[in-house]
């Protein structure tokens, strides 16, 4: 499989490693995934219980059957990250979510408020945590403690802004201005004229720049050494902070 274009153009001009330029990728796109997010659905719940007469118990289930249905297809798309690695699936989870919350603002009946978001909710939890670990591990070993923990970061900043942002959207119409806006937010779709000029669309152009091939990667993956074979060989610096043996205990 030829790797993407973007990869290859950067990879060998970079004065710095191309596993950072995935990191923030993984950060944008972490950022965006938080709209099917119980903490974002909070907002829409008075709402959309005034407009309809659903009961919270109603809704609520739709939160809980989206991660039984998770659960039921990570073990599927496993197989699929390995062969073609993390951008495939990010970028069919930023526009399957993207386009799940743009038609949730459509919402009529209670049955097609769980397909939408049960779809949605499903790949917030599978294919979206798949996808960003799964990237963030291919190009991260010896500092892969500090990347985890910065695209939490970003992850954690999205549970944060999305229900404010999604409440500010709301503020000059209803609730379906917000889920608009949420789906331009995830994959660039158009909604509203003065939200898109204030906040482009992030999700899908950072699913984008990550390559699967090992030989896209520098001769040193991440402060590591690759050997033959696409194989990591620990450093000598590294090594040497790793103890050998246990310290004896003093009698």
């Amino acid at each position: 499989m030829r790797p993407p274009l973007l990869p290859r153009l950067l990879v060998p001009r970079l004065p710095f490693f191309y596993g950072w330029v995935v990191l923030g990728c993984i950060c944008l796109a972490g950022f965006a995934r938080q709209g099917p997010a119980v903490a974002v659905l909070s907002v829409f719940v008075v709402p959309m219980t005034d407009a309809f007469g659903w009961s919270r118990t109603e809704m609520s289930g739709a939160v809980s059957l989206g991660g039984v249905l998770a659960a039921f297809i990570a073990p599927l798309l496993g197989p699929v990250l390995d062969r073609r690695g993390a951008r495939l699936i990010l970028c069919l989870a930023v526009l399957g979510t993207g386009f799940a919350t743009m038609a949730l603002s459509l919402t009529q009946s209670l049955l097609v408020f769980y397909l939408l978001f049960c779809f949605a909710r499903m790949v917030w939890a599978g294919p979206f945590d798949l996808g960003l670990y799964g990237a963030l591990n291919n190009w991260f070993v010896a500092r892969r403690a500090l990347a985890t923990s910065i695209a939490t970061l970003a992850q954690m900043s999205g549970l944060v802004a999305l229900p404010i942002i999604a409440q500010l959207a709301m503020r000059g119409g209803d609730w379906r201005d917000g889920y608009e806006f949420e789906a331009f937010a995830k994959a660039g779709i158009r909604g509203r004229k003065e939200f898109e000029e204030l906040f482009p669309g992030i999700g899908l152009p950072a699913s984008l720049p990550e390559a699967h091939q090992l030989e896209l990667r520098s001769s040193k993956l991440d402060g590591r050494n690759t050997g033959a074979g696409g194989t990591t060989a620990v450093t000598a610096n590294s090594a040497s902070q790793r103890p050998t043996t246990l310290p004896t205990r003093p009698a």
